[in-house]
């Protein structure tokens, strides 16, 4: 039952279950570009699904809203496990394309030579001027897979690229079985054999051989090995030079790679098959925090790792050596991801939306993805990006907040010497503090981390390994303890008077009228610039940090912005369209252009804030509905108010 919600009912349904409280018509109208009629239309479909399958029911009241109302939790739970595996991702506008390409796509990647348009047009029941404007989402779909579409007169069209790649796409674009991760196509001859015996071969070699991969990437290799089992019978071969043979052939992934093929019964693959193999198990290995490094051998991702933080030191002014794990960690994330990047296997599975939430993790990604661009002389794609933020997340945890704080103390001496530290840090920093928790270092690992702002030690920072910010003090404080803790949390509280600041009357403009998002980006920065002393690349700037990844973020609101700090105090321009345009993906009317400034108390910090005000469907459709701009003012108060960041 699930299947048969729409795009609109999915992206409904998300905000209906992440919302705070009931919804109404007219807000999700506006939101999603559609009539309040369409809205409760869609309600009804959604309703019926959830009371059939989902263990609840939508509740609409005249004057307040919609909502969801559950009555068998452990219903409800199953559904949501479900939905949010299938739909995590699912933000775009509808489109009724969307199959036809896909169709295209796999008729491209089986097929033994060109395929004539009219040939197409006759399958899909559908114009020559249809598909043509098909065939151009169908070249972009191919490109993000590094392939590209070769159109031959009298011939028709045909897909190019190296093996590889074409071996990724077919997998992607065949028909997958969501719990072996096994494909099937009733007009290609596939692997005949059980796919469990791949699945069940290959998950026991890499435990056998201490080789982490993760759940969906198992399943991805086995679609890829049934692909290249195919393919090999078809005598499409992958080809490698030599240097690239002999530096696989040393690696445990290719000693791997033989076992497999060997004890899966494919017979004798040649040597390019065996190391095609491997270089998709190097590509998708994880290397976790507990696993042995050895970094004699990996000295190239080692540099590697020191060089995007000293290219990320150069533009925004933060030290990440400062982080003594940093270094390893990125070393270890780089060795799967320069596999990826040279061979054109990027990661998918990642949840772009999630990445580019409030915290800065995905900016600080954007600006090593330049590095990276540069070393390899490619884009770096999206999901790339958003799976190498994660390496960021822990250490940029944006420090706002409108409530005093909750802190942890932590002492090398124990909690029976806490009284007097616990003393001398309230005589001087009562009014920031709500509450003092205190715990023996031995407990760390037991205690719930996520109530507490803070760590308080004099233990040294390089033993914990916890989300809270860590400051390290001296059991009586000294002078630069007293200043570094009233920086600490002065700024936390700082942070939010300057977020206020950012919004000001002759930066709002409304009934932007604008057909793309080049356009909107190119008037509200002519309009930004006649307020604000801002330098002459400014625009290069916010088109080329929207040229990598789109600023489109849900809730019908894009966000574009500065690579870097621009001005010495950071602003937002609020800008509201005449009419919703399709950003890139999705709806769009309120854009928040962002400035970024020097004078922030952590790089991108006005930004999350930023994003994590228009997390709420009411602030984006009062910013949308807003006259003037003191109703914008009265909105970012009641957000500064009630929203815990």
């Amino acid at each position: 039952m699930i299947n048969q919600l729409s795009k609109r009912e999915i992206l409904m349904l998300k905000h209906l279950i992440n919302a705070k409280k009931p919804l109404s018509s007219e807000v999700l109208g506006v939101i999603m570009g559609t009539s309040p009629k369409t809205i409760r239309n869609s309600m009804e479909i959604i309703d019926e699904i959830l009371k059939l399958t989902g263990g609840g029911r939508i509740s609409s009241k005249t004057g307040s809203g919609h909502s969801v109302e559950i009555y068998d939790e452990n219903e409800f739970k199953v559904f949501m496990q479900t939905f949010n595996a299938k739909y995590f991702d699912d933000y775009w506008i509808p489109t009724n394309t969307s199959s036809r390409v896909s169709y295209i796509i796999r008729r491209l990647l089986t097929a033994n030579g060109y395929i004539k348009i009219e040939s197409l047009t006759e399958a899909l029941y559908v114009s020559r001027v249809t598909i043509t404007k098909d065939l151009k989402a169908v070249r972009y779909e191919l490109g993000t897979y590094h392939l590209s579409l070769e159109n031959r007169p009298k011939y028709g069209i045909c897909v190019k690229g190296t093996e590889m790649n074409l071996r990724v796409a077919l997998a992607d674009y065949m028909d997958a079985d969501e719990d072996t991760g096994s494909i099937e196509d009733e007009d290609v001859d596939l692997y005949n054999g059980d796919p469990k015996l791949i699945t069940d071969t290959l998950a026991k070699g890499l435990f056998e051989r201490g080789i982490s991969i993760s759940t969906n990437s198992l399943r991805k290799l086995v679609r890829i090995i049934i692909v290249s089992e195919f393919r090999i019978r078809q005598n499409k071969y992958c080809d490698f030079s030599q240097e690239e043979l002999t530096e696989i052939e040393s690696l445990a992934e290719f000693e791997l790679a033989q076992a497999i093929v060997r004890d899966i019964g494919f017979g004798d693959w040649p040597v390019s098959e065996i190391t095609a193999l491997a270089i998709l198990i190097l590509s998708r290995r994880n290397i976790s925090r507990n696993d042995p490094y050895d970094i004699r051998k990996e000295r190239r991702h080692f540099e590697l790792a020191g060089r995007i933080i000293e290219w990320i030191f150069n533009r925004t002014d933060v030290d990440l050596t400062v982080y003594p794990e940093m270094r390893q960690e990125l070393a270890k994330h780089l060795r799967g991801m320069t596999y990826r990047l040279n061979y054109g296997l990027e990661k998918r599975d990642v949840g772009i939306l999630e990445s580019k939430g409030s915290n800065p993790a995905f900016e600080y990604a954007i600006i090593a993805a330049q590095l990276l661009s540069e070393k390899f002389g490619k884009p770096v794609q999206e999901t790339e990006i958003a799976y190498l933020s994660y390496r960021f997340y822990k250490h940029f945890q944006v420090i706002s907040s409108h409530r005093r704080l909750n802190v942890l103390v932590i002492l090398s001496n124990g909690k029976n010497t806490a009284d007097l530290f616990i003393n001398e840090l309230m005589a001087s920093f009562s009014k920031y503090i709500d509450r003092v928790d205190v715990i023996e270092f031995y407990e760390v690992p037991f205690v719930r981390m996520d109530p507490f702002d803070c760590i308080l030690t004099d233990i040294p920072e390089i033993h914990f390994n916890v989300l809270p910010p860590v400051v390290r003090v001296n059991y009586f404080f000294n002078e630069n303890d007293l200043l570094k803790l009233r920086h600490y949390f002065t700024n936390s509280l700082l942070n939010l008077q300057l977020f206020r600041n950012c919004f000001r009357p002759e930066l709002f403009f409304r009934d932007i009228d604008a057909r793309n998002k080049e356009s909107v980006i190119r008037q509200m920065v002519a309009k930004a610039g006649a307020v604000l002393d801002l330098p002459d690349d400014v625009l290069t700037q916010v088109l080329e940090r929207e040229r990598i990844s789109s600023t489109e973020c849900g809730n019908s609101v894009a966000i574009p912005h500065t690579l870097y700090a621009c001005c010495d105090q950071p602003s937002v321009a609020v800008g509201v369209l005449k009419r919703p345009i399709v950003w890139e993906k999705e709806r769009c009317q309120l854009v928040l252009l962002v400035f970024n400034g020097r004078e922030e108390y952590a790089p991108f910090s006005m930004l999350s804030l930023t994003k994590a005000a228009t997390k709420s469907i009411h602030f984006v459709y009062n910013l949308i509905k807003a006259p003037g701009f003191q109703e914008v003012k009265e909105n970012i108060e009641e957000f500064i108010s009630h929203y815990d960041f």
